[in-house]
């Protein structure tokens, strides 16, 4: 008896045999343009920049404003925004210790951490003006 075939993923977000979920979204020609000669130059398909980009965004986004608390980046929830990069945190002190016995450096009190991006589709604009 012949194997049957698995059936073809359909639907928004049907998850294939591979794990992979189709996605479809519209975009600004302007900004298409720039990503598909972004994908040409580096000799990769616009699914790959795409995929890594969101890859890349999905991993290091917050909810919400980042805000600077005290010396760190923190997040303020804020409906309507998220931001990409990492947030600060302080220093307890046994961490202050063993950095100091393993690399004879000070990390100081705290790290800063990182903004890379802020997206805000609120009534303010931030991101686009129509």
């Amino acid at each position: 008896m012949a194997k049957r075939r698995a059936k073809k993923a359909v639907g928004k977000g049907a998850e294939t045999p591979t794990g992979k979920v189709a996605l479809q979204l519209r975009m600004d020609a302007t900004v298409h343009q720039r990503l598909t000669a972004a994908a040409e130059e580096a000799e990769i398909s616009l699914n790959q920049l795409v995929g890594g980009l969101c890859r890349w965004a999905s991993e290091r986004m917050h909810q919400g404003e980042p805000t600077l608390e005290s010396g760190i980046w923190e997040a303020r929830r804020q409906p309507g925004c998220v931001f990409i990069g990492s947030l600060g945190q302080r220093w307890d002190v046994a961490y202050q210790e063993a950095c100091r016995e393993q690399t004879g450096e000070d990390p100081g009190e705290a790290w800063k951490g990182e903004i890379f991006c802020r997206l805000d589709f609120t009534e303010r604009h931030v991101v686009r003006e129509d």
